[in-house]
């Protein structure tokens, strides 16, 4: 159920309260109390798209009490980064709300949470009356994870074959073009040579031009493009508008005030992802730096386990040893996971 509140209706709750005479005005009590959440949520919550038009949770509360006559406001508040902000799920001047599964995720997709990732949250109910000199109360809060869909964005693709995948087509060997402007990037394990293809099939290849300086592409008469410096796991870039390629060999460390020395990572090429385990974690922060470059860093601005180059660096909270996880495998997204042992 929603419920709408009438600015008009205010207006006049606001007038009647400056209208009345000393004697007439109703004393606040000097301690208010806040309101208090009813619902008991789950630990976590998968949204899913087909689930959009149903009820996530019926969100309810005791109200606050302020010993006065006049409308209290309640306002649901998200965060993911314990209320240093915060985002506005719902507001209502009853004491429940029925909340669906669309609005949760509508609202988490514009707090710059990823779908397809889960998030830590936390809720809670903020109460106001909207006169002077009125507290503005909060209640305690309540924490659970919730994986939000997204809306799937078709980015334009490049399937890579070669002796890395048997010249077979995976959808995990891809590179894509996230602005749709056929410049594309993606991170891959290269054995000896590959070509490109813009769809799953073996009709239009790029590849090396063999009458061209190395990185020219050609679409006919094509060879394979050589992985010069042997297997590894490199990042390919490809601008189809110049028809030129670029490829970087890469190797990864952790580096940063929460480990000390630099921590060398390992690729599991099983996982196709990096890793470094029996990692003892102190209070401090790291990123991820690659080839030794400070050019080429990965953090995490949110932080929502979604990497950004050049990111800032990613908070340990709590002390002890952990398994760190690089996945640079999910273009054109690229995260991490920290797992304590």
């Amino acid at each position: 159920m929603k419920h709408f509140i009438s600015k008009q209706y205010l207006m006049m709750i606001a007038l009647l309260f400056f209208a009345c005479s000393d004697d007439d005005i109703v004393k606040l009590s000097s301690e208010p109390t806040a309101p208090a959440l009813n619902t008991i949520f789950e630990t976590s919550y998968q949204l899913s798209v087909e689930n959009a038009d149903q009820i996530w949770e019926t969100v309810s509360w005791d109200e606050a009490d302020y010993n006065a006559g006049f409308p209290v406001i309640y306002t649901l508040e998200l965060s993911n980064d314990g209320f240093s902000t915060s985002t506005e799920l719902a507001e209502t001047i009853a004491d429940s709300i029925d909340i669906m599964v669309s609005t949760l995720n509508s609202t988490l997709l514009s707090m710059g949470l990823s779908g397809e990732f889960a998030h830590n949250l936390d809720l809670r109910v903020v109460s106001r009356g909207d006169l002077p000199k009125i507290d503005t109360l909060y209640s305690t809060t309540e924490s659970f994870i919730v994986e939000p869909y997204s809306f799937k964005v078709p980015y334009m693709t490049l399937w890579v074959i070669g002796t890395h995948n048997g010249t077979a087509f995976n959808d995990n060997d891809v590179i894509k073009s996230v602005n749709g402007d056929n410049i594309y990037e993606g991170y891959l394990y290269l054995v000896d040579s590959f070509k490109m293809t813009p769809a799953p099939v073996l009709e239009y290849e790029y590849g090396q031009d063999p009458d061209g300086m190395i990185g020219a592409l050609i679409s006919d008469n094509e060879v394979a493009i050589p992985v010069s410096e042997g297997a590894g796991y490199y990042r390919l870039n490809v601008d189809l508008n110049s028809l030129t390629y670029e490829m970087l060999k890469t190797d990864w460390v952790i580096v940063g005030t929460a480990i000390g020395e630099d921590i060398s990572m390992e690729f599991n090429r099983e996982e196709r992802v990096w890793k470094a385990e029996g990692v003892m974690l102190t209070s401090g922060s790291f990123q991820f730096r690659g080839n030794d470059s400070d050019n080429l860093r990965f953090g995490d601005n949110q932080p929502d386990s979604i990497l950004e180059a050049g990111g800032q660096a990613i908070p340990v909270t709590e002390e002890g040893n952990y398994t760190v996880i690089l996945n640079l495998d999910t273009t054109p997204f690229y995260r991490y996971e920290i797992i304590r042992n």
